[in-house]
C-alpha cells in the first residue's frame, strides 16, 4: 500500500493546489464543468472537499466517489490497489493451506469483488500479465514446445523458421535474465 500512497498522496495534494489556483485565478469553463472532455465535464470545485480527499486516499475513486479535482487518471490507482489485494488472497487459496486466516482473506476478496464488480473484468486482464510472467519462468521443455518442437530444448527447436526465430528470442531473453552471452 505504501508503494501506491507514495504516488497517490502527493498527486492529491498537488491536484488540490493546482485546481484551487486554477479556480481562484482563472475561473473558467473547464473548472465549471461546461468545457473539456466527456469524462471531465464536472464542476471541479465540488470535488475538492475533505470527503473526496479521504475517499480517494482510501482508493475508492470511481467506486464510491469521483476522482479528486480534475485528476481523472486517479481511477487507475484504485484498480491497482484492489488487484494487489485480490491476487494474494486468491493465490493463497490456491497454494497455501486452508487456514481460517487464508479463508477469511479469500472471503474478503470475493465480497469486495462482488461490491466492485466493475473492476473484475480489468482484474482478469491484469492476470494476463501474471500468466505471461509465469510462462516466461517455465522450464526449457515448455519453451521448446512453445517454439514449435515439443520435447526439445529451445536451442534445438529450429526445425522451422518460426521455431528458429522463437529459439533465438528465448535464448536472448534467457541471457538477459542470467547475464550470459546469447549463442
Amino acid at each position: 500500500m505504501t508503494r501506491l500512497w507514495i504516488v497517490l498522496l502527493p498527486a492529491l495534494l498537488l491536484g488540490l493546489f493546482w485546481d484551487s489556483a486554477g479556480i481562484h485565478l482563472a475561473w473558467g469553463p473547464l473548472y465549471q464543468g461546461t468545457e473539456g472532455n466527456a469524462a471531465q465535464q464536472i464542476d471541479i470545485s465540488h470535488n475538492l472537499g475533505v470527503a473526496g480527499l479521504v475517499c480517494n486516499a482510501a482508493f475508492l475513486q470511481t467506486l464510491a466517489c469521483q476522482t479528486y479535482g480534475s485528476n481523472g487518471p486517479l481511477w487507475s490507482l484504485a484498480n491497482e490497489f484492489w488487484y494487489y489485494l485480490w491476487f494474494p488472497a486468491l493465490y493463497g487459496a490456491w497454494h497455501l493451506r486452508r487456514t481460517p486466516q487464508v479463508l477469511l482473506c479469500v472471503l474478503a476478496a470475493l465480497v469486495t469483488m462482488g461490491l466492485f464488480h466493475g473492476l473484475v473484468e480489468g482484474f482478469l486482464f491484469w492476470l494476463l500479465g501474471v500468466l505471461a510472467q509465469a510462462l516466461d519462468s517455465q522450464p526449457a521443455w515448455l519453451a521448446g514446445w512453445l517454439a514449435g518442437n515439443p520435447g526439445s530444448q529451445p536451442e534445438t527447436a529450429v526445425s522451422s523458421p518460426v521455431g528458429a526465430s522463437n529459439a533465438r528470442r528465448i535464448r536472448k531473453t534467457r541471457s538477459i535474465h542470467d547475464g550470459s552471452t546469447p549463442r
